[in-house]
């Protein structure tokens, strides 16, 4: 009897050590992800733009169609190293996303008139450089440099991409809208591209779009004469531009699972500031990519406070706010890229000050300011 109670109380014992191996593996488990959320463990709202039909074999075989697309996204963007690892200068090369209308000439003019940057966008290419057969650096008369290839056309990038841009060690940073393709000029390299980019509430950002092509367009053209109001009704107004590039899907209705993949891209790659707290995003930036080692005289400084102040390319415009019959139209044509915003605004913002308003030092027993890497 003695025997069978020692048996007993082992064999409980084991069964107790058991669970405290599993309790304590769940919690590194919860530890792990706190430390890195991905974009996808975020509470997603409503699904108010997603068909909610219950599972069927077409059903089934569109989402596993929807799973494939995704991957394939995810796959084409694996140049792009995760913005949580370190920046290694001369091995990763700077890669700003461009929205149009989200303080993207500011920024560009920033760093190339403040800090002295290189950079690749269009510039480069006037005068006739695109038809140049090897690169190099131009400056242009206000003293600005930049690389002869042009960043911000899938062509251009093309041609960036044959004539070995990013091993070429020439560009400090690349402009494009067009991350998908902007991926391709590091295949067969030894860099990394590094995404980093500037937001804006989606809707201010369509009516800016809407008053800066009005200013540009000739009698005869279809936006002449337009109203705001007929822009936003019709086809010639922007339907979630964001999630579109990002996911790359150009055409066609969007679904649900390319709000959340434009998430998990955005969540993984970028480091992502917003227009409206510019200066504090600009800082972030500065410290991440050790730019603020740049600013060493007083007119360099002077320079960027001007530019963060008054800005470049800014145009004066009426706003249209919630409730207003303009902004619901909007609203509703660019719904998903709305979510997206306020991911990125209310969750990816502020996590990632976390990491970079630390300091930016790899310490010497592998891991960032505390933080383990992916």
């Amino acid at each position: 009897r003695e025997e069978e109670e020692e048996e007993e109380e082992e064999e409980n014992g084991n069964e107790d050590e058991v669970e405290d191996d599993e309790e304590e593996e769940e919690e590194e488990e919860e530890v792990e992800k706190k430390k890195f959320p991905s974009a996808a463990t975020y509470s997603s709202p409503e699904r108010s733009y997603h068909d909610k039909g219950g599972l069927t074999a077409q059903t089934f075989k569109e989402e596993m169609s929807e799973m494939d697309t995704a991957e394939s996204a995810i796959q084409r963007l694996a140049p792009y190293a995760t913005w949580n690892i370190p920046y290694r200068p001369g091995s990763d090369l700077p890669v700003y996303w461009h929205v149009p209308m989200s303080a993207g000439t500011t920024f560009q003019d920033i760093l190339s008139h403040c800090y002295g940057l290189v950079e690749a966008n269009e510039i480069g290419v006037w005068g006739g450089h695109e038809q140049d057969t090897s690169l190099t650096v131009l400056t242009m008369e206000d003293g600005g440099q930049y690389i002869n290839v042009d960043s911000t056309t899938p062509a251009g990038l093309k041609r960036a991409e044959k004539l070995g841009l990013a091993s070429s060690g020439l560009a400090d940073i690349i402009f494009t809208p067009y991350l998908h393709d902007a991926a391709s000029i590091f295949h067969n390299t030894k860099v990394k591209g590094k995404c980093l980019t500037v937001l804006r509430h989606p809707i201010e950002r369509a009516v800016a779009m809407f008053y800066y092509l009005k200013l540009g367009a000739e009698e005869g053209s279809p936006l002449y004469g337009m109203t705001i109001e007929e822009y936003a009704r019709g086809e010639y107004c922007e339907e979630n531009w964001m999630v579109r590039f990002l996911t790359n899907e150009m055409s066609g209705p969007l679904k649900w699972h390319h709000l959340e993949l434009a998430k998990e891209i955005l969540g993984r790659k970028c480091l992502v500031g917003l227009v409206d707290r510019f200066e504090e995003s600009l800082k972030r930036f500065e410290s991440y990519f050790g730019w603020d080692d740049l600013i060493l005289e007083d007119k360099q400084k002077q320079c960027e406070t001007a530019l963060v102040t008054q800005g470049d390319n800014v145009h004066h415009h009426p706003e249209h706010h919630k409730g207003n019959e303009v902004y619901e139209l909007l609203e509703k044509k660019n719904g998903y890229d709305l979510m997206l915003y306020k991911y990125a605004r209310d969750e990816l913002f502020e996590k990632q000050a976390l990491y970079t308003n630390q300091g930016r030092e790899l310490g010497s027993n592998g891991m960032w300011n505390g933080w383990g890497l992916f």
